[in-house]
């Protein structure tokens, strides 16, 4: 809710930008070098004129001037002069205007070049290409300005298309042909009294590479009257006779690039050159990066010499070389080969158009980033929604003691069973020993017997055997050979038995969990689910979407938009958690608009019932220094929730305590908590500390 102070700013500064609005420019737009006037209404006083580069104002005093030469009527009004020495996008911040001033380029087929020039505006790619297999399209609109004694020739309109050398990319052709789509409109009154010709134009343009780059030139034919004759049969009759000429438009590139570069570094005037160093920055960096190198200004751009790099941990391509009228563009594909690469400071030679002399000169631009492949470390003092995945340390190392506690337990516990294990073994294998023995010497004994006193074929059953003794002998043998069988038998089961359990009991656990948990979900005892599924850490997108739906309905939204935040990343196509993500968010922003108590809002009402209940001065006195800096706290609380009402781009997932960055001399202490959703302002990297700090608001 907005307070009664913030209604009555809110209202003043509607009030100005309705009276700035009132200020015009005329004419508009405005060509290179002509003269202007920035018009004052009659009830506004303009105190102080902006100073703004490439814009001279001719008079620090308004002029009065008739009002008849921009509209009807004759009174008087105040303007203030200017001229624009060079073509661009001007903005007035204090007056809130905003005007275009567009290059004229004029003909040479005149006398004098007042008759006749053209006007091109370019309007710039629309839906610029995120890649190169998207088409865009370049729009361009000609102004063709004519003098009133001038004519268009009969085949004006068989000249409209002009002559386009591309440069890293490619025009849609139909039948062999470019097929633009041209409008052209005759004859439109200007501000200052001129008629001019519009043709509008649209290319579909496919890039090849990036940057691309169309050059574009135009000759248009006109007419103009040379001389006059009398006819010989009329007296008062006359014959004109006009002369055919072309209006030639000098090349206008216009250059494109695909992936723009982000960040840029400025390294101003250089003698008679502008420089710009552009690259990606460091959130945009990744294994393959460009840099491009921007130069403008009044030099020979067909004697410059490409400045040479020197790069760390970069491998360099060749640059490729993109000329304009009064620009050039360098651009350099490169690999960063480890996670920390560094661009040094480059040198650049060129023929000064000024001093008529070689410049060389080094450029003091220094870029370091890191690679994407690395990312780097995020700082401790705040958690945000790109980084969830990260655990509190005290919380890893707590569980990483508790694990290794009970790894040792394990390990002692198995220790004694494999123990009594070998223990049995031994005691198995002297028994079979013993009695494989005992068998052996009673099998070599019967067989002396048998060959003293028979006379049996072999394989003869051992009922053929005619002593009743021997016979008794040999069969007590085969029985306990048959029991040594059995026993190992068995002693193989009831070494599996434990093992097949304990993997049963852990399948059937996880299962009977699973099933608990969802029972405990339909009877809607959403504490226990919380306390169950929140215990864990390796949560599968159907139990982040149940711990979700648990937290929605106990009315924690933060914590609920960052369980369906897990899960539609481990299951984007779970449309029921989309759409309960998105009630999540509006659920959470309604209750960050009501502004709940907090901890410091509590610590300050039970600071002040036991400053009310106190019935001694000596409890009194310690509670109001209690009581004074808490309610300074709170007062700063609610101030800095009021400015996350704003638009939000990340959200904190634990509890976190804010710093001043490296560098600053000033920064906020104040604690956030969990679900709290804030906007970033700016992202620093420090390199020594390898840390990338955000600050929020």
């Amino acid at each position: 809710m907005m307070t009664f102070t913030g209604k009555i700013l809110f209202c003043i500064v509607s009030l100005f930008k309705l009276h700035a609005q009132e200020f015009q420019i005329q004419p508009n737009p405005l060509l290179t070098g002509e003269k202007a006037w920035l018009i004052v209404p009659d009830k506004q006083k303009l105190l102080q004129l902006p100073d703004i580069k490439n814009l001279q104002w001719l008079s620090k005093k308004p002029t009065l001037i008739q009002s008849s030469r921009f509209r009807s009527g004759s009174k008087r009004i105040r303007a203030y002069p200017f001229i624009v020495n060079k073509a661009g996008d001007y903005e007035i911040v204090q007056l809130a205007l905003h005007f275009t001033v567009k290059n004229a380029f004029q003909s040479d087929g005149l006398e004098s070049q007042k008759y006749l020039f053209a006007e091109i505006y370019y309007d710039g790619l629309s839906s610029p290409p995120e890649s190169l297999y998207q088409s865009a399209e370049l729009k361009l609109q000609v102004k063709v300005f004519i003098h009133p004694k001038l004519k268009i020739a009969d085949n004006f309109e068989d000249h409209l298309l002009p002559k386009i050398t591309m440069k890293n990319c490619h025009l849609k052709r139909s039948n062999g042909n470019l097929s633009p789509f041209v409008q052209y409109d005759e004859k439109r009154e200007t501000a200052y009294g001129k008629l001019y010709h519009v043709i509008y134009y649209s290319f579909s343009i496919f890039p090849d590479k990036s940057p691309m780059s169309a050059a574009l030139s135009f000759r248009f034919p006109f007419l103009k009257k040379s001389a006059e004759k009398f006819s010989p049969f009329f007296e008062n009759k006359k014959t004109e006779i006009w002369e055919s000429f072309e209006l030639n438009i000098p090349p206008v590139v216009i250059l494109a690039r695909p992936d723009k570069p982000r960040g840029y570094q400025d390294l101003g005037l250089t003698g008679d050159l502008n420089i710009r160093l552009m690259h990606p920055e460091h959130a945009q960096v990744k294994s393959v990066f460009s840099t491009e190198l921007s130069i403008e200004g009044n030099a020979d751009f067909s004697q410059i010499k490409i400045p040479e790099l020197s790069a760390t941990e970069i491998e360099l391509y060749k640059a490729i070389e993109l000329k304009a009228n009064n620009s050039l563009i360098l651009r350099w594909d490169a690999v960063a080969k480890s996670h920390s690469a560094s661009i040094k400071p480059l040198k650049i030679c060129w023929f000064s158009a000024k001093e008529k002399r070689w410049i060389s000169k080094e450029l003091t631009a220094n870029m370091s980033f890191l690679s994407r492949r690395h990312s780097p470390e995020i700082a401790a003092w705040i958690n945000l929604d790109r980084s969830f995945a990260e655990r509190d340390k005290r919380t890893l190392s707590l569980m990483l003691i508790l694990i290794a506690m009970g790894l040792i337990s394990f390990q002692r516990s198995m220790e004694k069973k494999r123990n009594d294990v070998k223990l049995q073994l031994k005691l198995i294998l002297q028994q079979f020993y013993h009695d494989a023995s005992d068998a052996v010497s009673s099998l070599v004994d019967l067989q002396q017997k048998l060959n003293q006193h028979f006379d049996l074929p072999p394989g003869s059953d051992i009922a053929a055997i005619p002593d009743d003794e021997l016979r008794q002998k040999l069969e007590g043998i085969d029985r306990q050979i048959y029991q040594n069988k059995t026993l190992k038998k068995e002693t193989l089961l009831h070494l599996m038995k434990p093992l097949m359990l304990i993997c049963f009991l852990f399948l059937s656990a996880n299962s009977v969990a699973a099933t608990h948990i969802e029972q405990l979900y339909q009877e809607h005892d959403y504490s226990s689910v919380i306390q169950k599924l929140s215990a864990r850490q390796d949560l599968n997108a159907a139990e982040n979407y149940i711990l979700g739906n648990a937290y929605f309905n106990s009315g924690d939204f933060g914590k609920a938009y960052l369980s369906y935040r897990k899960s539609a990343m481990q299951n984007p196509l779970n449309k029921s958690n989309q759409h309960n993500l998105k009630r999540s968010a509006e659920r959470l922003q309604q209750k960050r608009n009501t502004v709940p108590l907090s901890g410091d809002n509590l610590i300050f009402i039970i600071a002040l019932l036991f400053f009310i209940y106190a019935l001694s001065y000596k409890y009194r006195k310690p509670l109001i220094f209690i009581f004074i800096p808490v309610l300074f706290f709170t007062v700063v609380t609610y101030f800095y929730s009021l400015r996350q009402f704003e638009q939000s781009l990340c959200i904190v997932t634990r509890h976190a305590k804010t710093s001043k960055l490296p560098g600053e001399e000033f920064g906020e202490s104040l604690y956030i908590n969990p679900g709290t959703t804030l906007r970033v302002l700016e992202e620093r990297l420090d390199l020594q500390e390898k840390k990338l700090y955000y600050k929020i608001s």
